[in-house]
């Protein structure tokens, strides 16, 4: 397991001043100002454990106060990036990088139902705010960025937009009510999305190549579903019935293979192995991840790539680009795994972070929005 640093470095882009946070044993040395004039306070702690908890807790109130934390060396498992975003947990994490920055999701204000709002921002990797975006809709649970049309797809509350990064403008794609589920995926220059209990999926011209309804179930109060395009575009992964996933050609729409076992909630899904591997993250149950060869339709077994806890949950999972490295988030601690050796590397600790986190892979740092409020690249 890594360990952190016992520096913290913050500044405040829109003065220039800096705040040095830094650990000498049981000592907290603090140097605020701006460059050209510091000034340097200790202080003493009963322990180092107390000293380390005291510079997290002064990191995090200057992050509150617009500072942000930037680290252009970071080692792996360490912070290159803290910036805070905003209060309040809304259960939506989403964000997504793009040529013209990081769009992350930003909850507004609920304060009843004729008047809620919500935002994103755009940021740049020094932790710059460069715009800050009303939403049309409230709850991002999803956005994804298509390169070929420089657009942001998004999911608002099962309502799904697009959002012209040119334009500057959002489009309903599907006009009326929204439904009870929804996802959107952007691979292999194919889209795919659902709402209102309908599956759609286009090609780089937006040409409709499948348009269906689908029906859903009820299982103790929760709808099973989940979808997820190949990285090649070509195929199709899709969970609305518990127990059974549907391998879906995106040529024709025809069910190529059913995927069944035990699992009663899937919550994620990921295409590895040249799209010869399923990959699923179930609700329930302590097993962690499962794996489904897709040729036979059979259940593999990775022991090597199990957290080593007495609990196996998984949280959230993501892959790196040439899916050499395998994260999974457990509460509040990254694994992270060589995937092609399938061996645990090392993990640590999500900082400013409550319960829950969502994970990407921003190029070869590790993306993070947590739900109390931050988002973070750290180093892989």
């Amino acid at each position: 397991m890594t360990a952190k640093t016992n520096t913290y470095t913050l500044r405040e882009n829109s003065t220039g001043k800096i705040f040095n946070l830094s650990l000498n044993d049981k000592v907290l040395i603090s140097t605020q100002g701006k460059p050209d004039k510091l000034k340097t306070t200790e202080k003493a702690f009963p322990s180092v454990e107390e000293a380390s908890r005291q510079a997290l807790k002064k990191a995090w109130e200057l992050l509150k106060k617009g500072y942000v934390l930037k680290n252009d060396q970071p080692a792996a498992g360490e912070a290159g990036l803290h910036y805070f975003v905003g209060s309040g947990y809304t259960g939506s994490l989403a964000f997504e990088h793009t040529p013209d920055g990081i769009y992350v999701y930003k909850h507004g204000h609920f304060n009843n139902p004729t008047d809620q709002q919500d935002f994103m921002v755009r940021i740049d990797t020094e932790g710059n705010l460069l715009e800050t975006i009303l939403l049309p809709k409230i709850l991002a649970w999803d956005m994804q960025y298509s390169p070929i049309s420089n657009l942001l797809l998004l999911d608002l509350d099962h309502y799904i937009f697009e959002y012209t990064l040119s334009g500057k403008t959002f489009r309903q794609l599907i006009k009326g009510e929204n439904g009870r589920t929804s996802f959107i995926s952007i691979r292999g220059g194919k889209t795919a999305f659902a709402t209102r209990e309908t599956l759609f999926l286009t090609d780089p011209q937006n040409n409709v190549l499948l348009e269906q309804e689908y029906t859903i179930e009820t299982i103790m109060g929760s709808i099973p579903f989940c979808a997820r395009l190949s990285k090649s575009g070509e195929q199709m992964a899709f969970y609305h019935k518990e127990g059974e996933i549907e391998l879906i050609s995106s040529k024709d729409g025809q069910i190529i293979r059913k995927i069944t076992g035990d699992f009663e909630r899937v919550d994620q899904m990921e295409f590895a192995h040249e799209d010869q591997l399923l990959i699923i993250r179930a609700l329930y149950g302590s097993r962690g991840l499962r794996y489904f060869d897709l040729s036979t339709g059979q259940e593999q077994a990775f022991e090597s790539l199990e957290i080593p806890e007495y609990s196996k949950e998984v949280k959230a999972f993501c892959l790196n680009n040439d899916q050499s490295r395998l994260v999974l988030l457990q509460r509040t601690r990254a694994y992270v795994y060589d995937f092609k050796q399938k061996k645990l590397l090392y993990s640590f600790a999500i900082d400013h972070c409550v319960k829950t986190a969502k994970i990407k892979f921003i190029g070869d740092l590790l993306g993070v929005r947590t739900d109390y409020g931050c988002f973070s690249l750290y180093a892989i």
